[in-house]
């Protein structure tokens, strides 16, 4: 398991299994208010590399989540989950901001690449994200995890 900073863990330590009360299991209070904001982008943006993933823009993900800031912690959530997963395949972690074009909307796509796309791989990936959309679900149209088929940069 990787050196997490200090939220993470108490992320990882409210695991999906947690029962949810209505709001997502991830949600700590106080966190998603306007006020102070922008450190709290910057800490998600810092958990997110230290966590390896590779993030495409920082400024287009920082520019989204000022716009959608309930996504701060599922983004990190979700990075995090990838992270200590125990994958058969050595897998990398990509963020990336979609413009859908058809729809005139923006999402957060949350990126894993693996060298062999074997069944066990597709099948532990989907399994991540229906859990994740399972406790927010009013969240799917605008944060996904998934695969974009593409191999890993290193």
């Amino acid at each position: 398991m990787p050196s997490l900073p200090l939220d993470v863990d108490r992320l990882l330590d409210m695991r999906l299994s947690s029962p949810c009360t209505g709001t997502p299991c991830w949600a700590v209070p106080g966190e998603q208010n306007s006020a102070g904001l922008s450190p709290q982008i910057e800490e998600a943006i810092r958990t997110i590399v230290t966590l390896r993933a590779r993030i495409e823009s920082p400024k287009a993900l920082r520019d989204f989540l000022w716009e959608n800031p309930d996504l701060l912690v599922a983004l990190r959530h979700a990075c995090a989950e990838v992270a200590v997963r125990e994958w058969s395949e050595r897998v990398e972690t990509h963020v990336y901001i979609i413009s859908d074009s058809e729809s005139d909307s923006r999402y957060v796509a949350v990126y894993v690449r693996t060298r062999s796309y074997s069944g066990a791989f597709l099948d532990e990936l989907r399994l991540l994200s229906s859990e994740l959309d399972a406790l927010e679900p009013r969240q799917s149209d605008r944060f996904l995890v998934s695969t974009d088929f593409r191999q890993p940069l290193g």
